[in-house]
């Protein structure tokens, strides 16, 4: 019998034609192969002619040939294979090397951190943002206690670190202020999430940080500077109606504590804040004797006290507060029921800032002196917004109010 590994039919018609019992390719079953032999071996007892020796060295010297040739195409394949492999593990190489001087040449603060918070890489941005080097901070995780060394601010950090890898929130604009090498402190704005491999397994983080410190300080100081004019504005006004003196101030306290009793942002906290101070503003184009007059007021002087609403419009409107302070001041006199100035808004129409300082505004006047009457006093003003609950007022901020007073959680300061 013949074996063969590399073979094709020509292989085995040749191989029979030279007179063989069996054409065997390799590999083979054991008990296959026996069989095959016993076949072989009961052939030649019975004397069947064996091929000449000739012949045989002729088919096997063919056979090699073309083993060969086989095997050198084979090898040529391979060959041609590796060089393909080859080239995409440099372009592979190349990307690499091209992702790695982007991510270490980006004026972005870029770290990665694995599953247990240590960081594993570190971006020159972050060096210099910081003050410590790659070398410092790589393979561990003390890199925060250095940062935020208060360990409070630190708890709250590394608990919204855990909640990045393990329960896959993504964080944007996340702002955190941190202690750098050299003792200054600087405002870090993050976008983290986490990182996956490609079995889905959670193997870590990775965060962007941008340094907002000089922009953050010149909110604070722009900030500053409106309060201060918000302020000379505020005290304009008392100038002109002085028997309401501290009226706005008080008015915004407690707006500002109805609103954080809603849980309303900080943004909506600031612009009720702002507009609770100035919300009288438009009572500078009054005549001062119609402001402090002792007397009950004609109709002809109330519908000139009910247009100070829309005169601080117009004053307001033209100036950016990044908060709607002038429509708020507009609104501060409407109704739930319509029945409000000065343009008769009702339920959803008004803004809910202006609904909150309207309710402040009716309690504060209430309980103060006024030129024409007396104090009627806390009691009086609560229940006048309590017996108007959804029909004048709306009933969540009034809620909110009369919890403040019953549980004895605000007082005016002034």
């Amino acid at each position: 019998f013949y074996t063969a590994t590399y073979t094709d039919k020509k292989d085995e018609e040749f191989a029979l034609s030279l007179g063989a019992v069996r054409f065997i390719v390799k590999p083979q079953e054991p008990e296959t192969l026996l069989k095959i032999v016993n076949e072989v071996m009961d052939k030649h007892k019975e004397k069947v002619p064996l091929v000449p020796q000739e012949e045989e060295e002729k088919y096997l010297s063919r056979y090699n040939e073309r083993l060969v040739q086989k095997l050198d195409k084979k090898i040529f394949d391979l060959e041609k294979t590796n060089k393909v492999l080859q080239e995409k593990e440099e372009k592979i190489y190349n990307l690499s090397q091209f992702q790695e001087n982007i991510i270490h040449n980006a004026n972005v603060w870029i770290n990665v951190l694995d599953e247990k918070t240590n960081v594993m890489m570190w971006n020159e941005a972050a060096e210099k943002m910081s003050g410590y080097s790659a070398t410092e901070v790589i393979g561990h995780d003390k890199i925060w206690e250095w940062l935020y060394p208060d360990e409070n601010y630190r708890m709250k950090i590394t608990a919204k670190t855990s909640a990045i890898i393990e329960k896959g929130e993504e964080v944007e604009d996340y702002e955190t202020k941190i202690s750098c090498k050299d003792g200054k402190a600087k405002i870090i704005s993050w976008n983290s999430r986490n990182l996956t491999n490609p079995q889905g397994k959670i193997i870590g983080s990775v965060s962007l940080g941008r340094d907002i410190t000089a922009r953050k300080q010149a909110e604070e100081r722009l900030k500053k500077t409106m309060d201060e004019t918000i302020e000379t504005m505020s005290k304009i006004i008392e100038a002109k109606d002085p028997y309401t003196a501290g009226h706005q101030l008080r008015v915004s306290q407690l707006a500002v504590a109805i609103a954080a009793e809603l849980n309303l942002s900080q943004d909506q906290l600031e612009g009720i804040r702002v507009s609770s101070l100035i919300h009288d503003i438009g009572k500078i184009s009054l005549p001062t004797e119609t402001l402090s007059k002792p007397t009950k007021l004609t109709d002809l002087e109330f519908s000139l006290i009910k247009g100070h609403s829309q005169m601080g419009y117009d004053i307001l409107k033209s100036i950016d507060f990044n908060y709607p302070v002038a429509n708020i001041v507009l609104q501060h006199h409407e109704r739930l029921n319509g029945s409000g100035y000065p343009q008769g808004l009702e339920g959803d129409n008004i803004l809910l800032e202006a609904k909150i300082i309207g309710v402040a505004d009716v309690v504060e006047a209430m309980s103060s002196h006024r030129p024409y009457r007396p104090a009627l006093g806390m009691d009086q003003a609560l229940k006048e917004i309590s017996q108007n609950r959804n029909i004048l007022y709306d009933a969540e901020v009034t809620d909110a109010c009369l919890k403040l007073f019953k549980g004895e959680e605000f007082k005016f300061e002034l």
